[in-house]
């Protein structure tokens, strides 16, 4: 019941130093896979392909950097994995402007969280990147 009431309840503040620098990189790559997946970019698709699944690559490896490293950076290599292969099998069944709104709900959450500096993610698992929370844990 305790998890279910984290999931609720208002978040402090948790999104911060790499964390921040990590998920502002991610939007950025999010935004410029969904301008490129959009038919009038004029990209072709063996190139959205290559873009799509490096994007992919990038976020699992950030994503097993921050877990072993510990840097919490593992929630946007989690975003970039998720959109990019999500936006991949909709460019492969030829449905480049569905692929788009994924990225954009993908990019939505990930501004969503830059800008709060809030996290769900982070507050379900009780993580903060946030230097002050961080000294002052026993």
């Amino acid at each position: 019941m305790k998890t279910i009431d984290r999931i609720f309840a208002r978040s402090e503040p948790n999104v911060g130093q790499g964390d921040f620098v990590m998920r502002l990189v991610a939007c950025i790559a999010l935004s410029a896979l969904v301008v490129a997946v959009l038919p009038p970019a004029g990209i072709g698709y063996r190139t959205i392909k290559i873009a799509l699944l490096a994007t992919a690559e990038v976020g699992i490896i950030t994503f097993m950097l921050g877990l072993f490293l510990d840097t919490k950076t593992h929630v946007p290599g989690l975003q970039l994995f998720a959109a990019a292969m999500a936006m991949f099998w909709f460019v492969r069944r030829q449905l480049p402007w569905v692929a788009a709104v994924v990225g954009l709900l993908f990019l939505a959450a990930g501004i969503a969280a830059l800008v709060t500096r809030r996290s769900r993610f982070n507050q379900i698992f009780n993580l903060s990147s946030i230097r002050e929370v961080i000294e002052n844990t026993p």
